[in-house]
């Protein structure tokens, strides 16, 4: 069972997780949004869909929204009506599901297994044996007789840790008495009481300490044990006093695995569709003392064996990997099937497979187990059937790779070349063939018919060879062979022959014409051309201003192109191609008419809107700009004090901040402009004003608080009737007052005290006093007792002999929290006797109290400064703790016999505040760039303020931009004067904590999100 009540939580993918139940919260939140302590991430979810009441039990549910069905054991629930929720109960959400597991719930029983005999230790006596626990907390039983008090009732221990209190025994009886101590509901060798026994006379009272180890062992189960402390006597016969306790042990977690049998195996191939398959066990025992998963796991480095587990319990075998529960003192002998995957066909030997099989528990941090195994898997095919098939391998590839060509020898682009075909001289000529095998090897060498002369051409790959220019006839002859035909005299190399005659042909012009005909002045032309078989063209212009000239043309441009041209008055251009295989010289002229522009007027700018909101504000307050216009090249938006801000885009927003008291008014320019210095200007359209309130920003009227009583108290409390005794009213006050009031049945009004103050006051009988706050309407009162006592006449003795006055006893000197319990954390026993340590929450209240008997005179030091001297029985007003220090209470009889009281204090800082959330910012780019965010209200006063960052991409380093001297903790926005593009901002909070004594500024984590300014654009190359 858990050590505190939990939540399991079920995805619908079967994903399992616990989540602890803070006992100081009491309540958990259930929904999709962020701020629940439970998050169900599902559309069929409210965002605050159901609220767990855990603070009393038994716990209760509250739907809080209809949308979807969520069901409690099967049943639909009622929005907005607490139902009872008790242990093992479960809660059905858009298919999650959620179980209650309270801490004293019934535990769930394992599932049956087959248990090992226990082992027996070597000296022969039997195995501890787990004595039955109580399934509750005894019930207190009281004696007259027999009066007890525990120091504490519950504790938490792990295993081999001591759990301590003290019992007080009080002998209420008549007679002196001896008392025994024992402790029921736990292992006796647990517990130790020193001592065991003690002798009281009547009325006398002393202290038993019992001390409780459980030891390492499984027999020290987890969970809840609880106890029932029992103070007897045999002069009181029949009689006792009980007091119900409960310890706490925390799992532990220990396991042992036993190696696997067997560790070595041999299995067969496949054979006629059946898969021999090994198997060996693993034995995984549980020497924890709790319930705990494991995880078994089976693999191998050449993932070529498949591992299936046998677990107790499953319908079929798991691969690769089981997950199982395991009691405490059980062990579980898992078989582990083995069978290979690749499978060797043929071999000379066994094919060894070396595996790891890890056995890991998944509660502790214990490093997991693995035991190593090896598979041995015999091939199908031996070594005898190697030889025939050498055989029949070397007459294939005989018969597949000699030397062949499966295509002739061919010239490209011309597919159907053939004998006496003809190419134009400069013509590339490419030669293709395929031969057979890859590996096959060619030579080509040119017979040039005219000279005579045979040359080899030098391959550039196995596929085709190009051949550029050929000057005359020739006959290409290709010859293909390999390694067979070298090794083998009986394969001949194989040949094949492609003769091409060469003709000359005409360069001519095919194409040359310019894009227009009549341009414009400044208008561009554009000449394309295309010509065949020229090795130069020149392109040439003749204005007609007698200006002339050539365009300079590349090679590339010597087949086809194109040139842009800007002729300023009319322009003929003429096109000539040559060839080194012709004597003609092919020229062709283009005229293009030039005019003058016809110049057309700029379009009118349009406004189809301009808004400047909201129309009043008050000072320091920001206003949105926001415009959309049509045939405009920029846009200005001028205010009356001549700040002008000039804008591109043809539609945005922008915010400004304004300061200054009165009005300010706002026009919107648009201007078109073509840059071409047009001497009329360019055109402008402007927009009607717009007129903003700025107004002073009214101061907020803090709303009136009650004042506050810190201390009023009579001393003393108790006189006797006659006594002359001073007696004084003690009183502080604290806040906002108009007047301070005592009064009381046997004391007139008294009214306009000092916030802090005494006065003398006397009385015959028991009466009160009543202390009145006021402020204004509000007050705040309290009320404290004098109790008279009379006096007790004694006869006087004949001869007065001194007695020894009683030694003091400080009954208890304890602290608490002020204002918050779990500020103030009791740690046990100090250094000192009669000691106590305490852990305290740095800057928390802490308020001290104590009570003490037989002493005339009680004192209180803090450290080694006195704190004057106080009441027997008190409460100490809260005081605030900073740093580590040391309080003594210091009781003192009519003898001058001291008795002290220690409080060790040590403190500690406070958990951070969380972190802020939901940085955002405009989706368009502003100046100023307004950042905001959210905070969780709940921690408003955990902070002072916020700070933000931001860092230019790549993100690494982050400035502080502003912080909380400006940024206090009720703001949630900051402008950014000087934003720029692709930046990251992100948002923390300051807090305030203890340091050396003096409070020092720390920041929470950064907000989980980050806002990114409009991106960069990107370079042009």
């Amino acid at each position: 069972m858990p050590a505190q009540d939990q939540l399991e939580i079920i995805s619908p993918g079967g994903n399992i997780e616990f989540r602890d139940l803070d006992p100081r919260k009491g309540v958990a939140n259930i929904g999709r949004h962020p701020d629940n302590d439970i998050i169900i991430d599902s559309p069929d979810v409210a965002l605050f869909h159901a609220v767990l009441d855990y603070s009393q039990k038994p716990s209760h549910i509250t739907l809080l929204n209809q949308d979807g069905e969520t069901m409690l054991g099967g049943q639909p629930l009622s929005p907005n009506i607490p139902t009872e929720l008790r242990n093992w109960d479960t809660i059905e959400i858009a298919g999650y599901t959620i179980v209650l597991l309270e801490s004293m719930g019934a535990a769930v029983s394992p599932i049956p297994v087959e248990q090992p005999p226990a082992p027996v230790p070597a000296s022969g006596a039997p195995p501890p044996q787990m004595l039955p626990r109580l399934p509750a907390r005894p019930p207190d039983r009281s004696d007259d007789a027999i009066i007890i008090e525990l120091s504490e009732r519950e504790w938490t221990v792990n295993v081999e840790q001591t759990a301590t209190c003290q019992v007080t025994i009080t002998n209420g009886g008549d007679i002196v008495a001896t008392f025994v101590v024992r402790v029921e509901g736990v292992d006796e060798s647990w517990v130790d009481v020193s001592p065991p026994q003690v002798n009281l006379n009547e009325g006398e009272r002393t202290p038993v300490t019992i001390t409780i180890t459980p030891p390492r062992l499984p027999s020290s189960r987890a969970g809840a044990h609880h106890l029932a402390i029992v103070v007897t006597s045999p002069n009181y016969p029949g009689r006792d006093s009980q007091r119900g306790a409960t310890l706490v042990v925390n799992p532990y977690y220990e396991f042992a695995v036993g190696e696997l049998s067997p560790k070595q195996q041999t299995v067969g191939g496949r054979l006629f569709g059946a898969v021999a398959t090994g198997e060996t066990v693993i034995h995984v025992a549980n020497k924890g003392n709790s319930e705990a998963a494991f995880r078994l796991e089976a693999m191998d480095d050449a993932r070529a064996l498949s591992f299936e587990f046998e677990v107790p319990g499953e319908i079929t075998n798991l691969a690769r990997q089981a997950e199982m529960r395991l009691p405490p003192e059980e062990t579980f002998a898992i078989p582990i099937h083995i069978t290979p995957l690749s499978l060797p066909l043929v071999g000379l030997r066994k094919r060894s497979h070396p595996f790891t099989v890890s056995a890991a528990m998944l509660e502790g941090p214990l490093t997991p187990r693995s035991l190593l195994g090896q598979v041995k898997v015999r091939p199908l095919i031996g070594p005898w059937l190697l030889a025939l098939f050498a055989i029949l391998l070397g007459t294939l590839v005989i018969l597949i790779f000699q030397p062949r060509i499966t295509s002739p020898l061919r010239a490209h682009p011309q597919d159907d070349i053939t004998d006496d075909d003809i190419v134009n001289p400069g013509e590339t000529v490419e030669l293709t063939w395929a031969t057979w095998p890859p590996f096959t090897h060619v030579r080509i060498k040119a017979e040039w018919l005219e000279s005579g002369v045979t040359t080899p051409i030098l391959l550039e790959s196995g596929a085709h060879q190009t051949v550029e220019h050929p000057p005359q006839d020739v006959i290409y002859t290709l010859m293909a062979e390999n390694s067979l035909s070298d090794l083998l005299p009986f394969i001949k190399p194989k040949e094949d022959r492609l003769p091409i005659d060469v003709f000359p042909l005409e360069p001519r012009i095919i194409v040359f014409n310019p894009d227009a005909p009549e341009i414009v002045t400044g208008q561009d032309v554009i000449l394309r051309w295309r010509v065949e078989n020229a090795d130069e063209v020149i392109l040439s212009y003749h204005r007609s201003d007698g200006n002339t000239g050539e365009i300079i043309l590349d090679q590339t441009e010597y087949e086809s192109g194109m040139k842009q041209d800007t002729p300023p008055v009319p322009t003929t251009y003429e096109l000539c191609v040559t060839s080194k295989y012709s004597e003609d010289r092919p020229c062709e002229e283009r005229m293009v008419t030039v005019r003058e522009p016809t110049p057309t007027p700029l379009p009118v700018p349009i406004i189809r809107s301009f808004s400047v909101m909201p129309r009043e504000i008050y000072a320091g307050e920001n206003v949105t700009i926001t415009w959309e216009v049509e045939d405009a090249t920029s846009v200005k938006i001028v205010r009356d004090d001549g700040t002008e801000e000039e804008k591109t885009a043809l539609t945005g927003e922008t915010i400004q901040t304004l300061t200054q008291l009165g009005v300010a008014k706002y026009r919107l320019i648009v201007v078109f402009d073509d840059g071409k210095g047009r001497p009329d200007g360019p055109s402008t359209r402007e927009s009607d004003e717009q007129i903003i309130t700025i107004r002073e920003k009214p101061t907020p009227t803090p709303e009136p608080q009650k004042p506050v009583i810190e201390d009023f108290r009579v001393v003393p409390s108790t006189v006797v009737m006659g006594n002359s005794q001073s007696i004084q009213l003690v009183w502080s006050v604290t806040g906002d007052t108009t007047n301070i009031e005592i009064s009381g049945p046997m004391l007139n009004a008294v009214s306009n005290l000092a916030r802090t103050g005494s006065i003398p006051v006397s009385a015959d009988t028991t009466t009160f006093f009543i202390l009145t706050a006021y402020n204004g309407d509000l007050s705040s009162s309290q009320t404290v007792e004098l109790t008279v006592q009379e006096p007790t006449p004694t006869p006087p003795p004949p001869t007065p002999t001194p007695t020894p006055a009683p030694e003091p006893v400080i009954e208890y000197f304890v602290a608490k929290g002020a204002e918050d319990p779990n500020d103030v954390t009791l740690l046990g026993s100090g250094s000192l006797t009669n000691s106590l340590r305490y852990e305290v929450v740095a800057g928390a209240k802490v308020i001290f109290s104590w009570s003490v008997h037989n002493a005339a005179q009680v004192t209180l030091f803090e450290n080694s400064e006195s704190l004057g001297e106080q009441p027997a029985e008190w409460e100490l007003p809260p005081r605030v703790i900073i740093e580590a220090g040391q309080y003594r209470l210091v009781a003192t009889n009519a003898d001058g016999i001291e008795r002290s009281a220690f409080i060790q204090i040590t403190t500690r800082q406070p958990e951070p505040p969380p972190s802020p959330y939901n940085v955002d910012g405009p989706p368009l780019q502003t100046i100023p760039l307004t950042i905001t965010w959210s905070y969780d209200a709940d921690h408003l006063n955990d902070i002072i303020g916020f700070r933000v960052y931001r860092a230019d991409a790549p993100y690494e380093h982050f400035d502080r931009m502003m912080d909380e001297a400006q940024l206090d903790n009720l703001k949630r926005n900051w402008g950014d004067p000087s934003p720029g593009c692709g930046q990251a901002y992100y948002v923390v909070a300051v807090y305030e904590v203890y340091v050396d004594g003096e409070k020092t500024p720390f920041e929470t984590d950064p907000s989980p999100d980050r806002y990114y300014s409009w991106p960069c654009p990107t370079p042009t190359p």
